[in-house]
């Protein structure tokens, strides 16, 4: 239900708003998006089924695993419109306390690109997916920086 008042928000005719309107229901809908992923992962175990959340404006997935298990691998982005590609470098670096009890992988899927000020009859469209590697032990997100190999992100 949740995503589906996100995703009503996200269609609605906002042609009366002004820019700093428009952005700012941006700037709640992806904080909204980032909270429901965190959400769908409490109580997972390590390499259980993806969960999702749906709407047509709207996709937010979350998913634990162990380290090990994601790297050198192909996630699928959230209704399968997607993927997010990890190298094997992905956790290089990371301390070994932050991800050993499992990582959790959060995304969602924007149907319209909610980075801009503008309204979506004003730009061109694309969607915008979003994605998360948090420590599982602490929910924090983790930095992934310096890879030798990118993580590669397809709409």
């Amino acid at each position: 239900a949740l995503v589906s008042a996100l995703g009503s928000v996200l269609v609605a005719n906002v042609s009366r708003a002004t820019a700093v309107q428009y952005e700012a229901t941006n700037v709640a809908a992806i904080a909204t998006a980032d909270s429901l992923a965190h959400a769908l992962v409490v109580g997972a175990l390590p390499g259980e089924q993806v969960r999702e959340a749906l709407d047509p404006a709207v996709n937010v997935s979350a998913s634990r695993d162990f380290a090990a298990s994601m790297v050198n691998s192909t996630r699928a982005a959230p209704g399968g419109f997607g993927s997010v590609a990890l190298p094997l470098s992905t956790f290089d670096g990371q301390d070994v306390a932050a991800v050993d009890g499992g990582v959790d992988v959060l995304m969602y899927l924007f149907k319209r690109d909610v980075r801009t000020d503008k309204p979506a009859q004003e730009v061109l469209q694309t969607d915008l997916l979003g994605v998360t590697l948090a420590s599982a032990s602490g929910a924090a997100a983790l930095v992934i920086k310096g890879l030798p190999a990118p993580i590669v992100l397809a709409i």
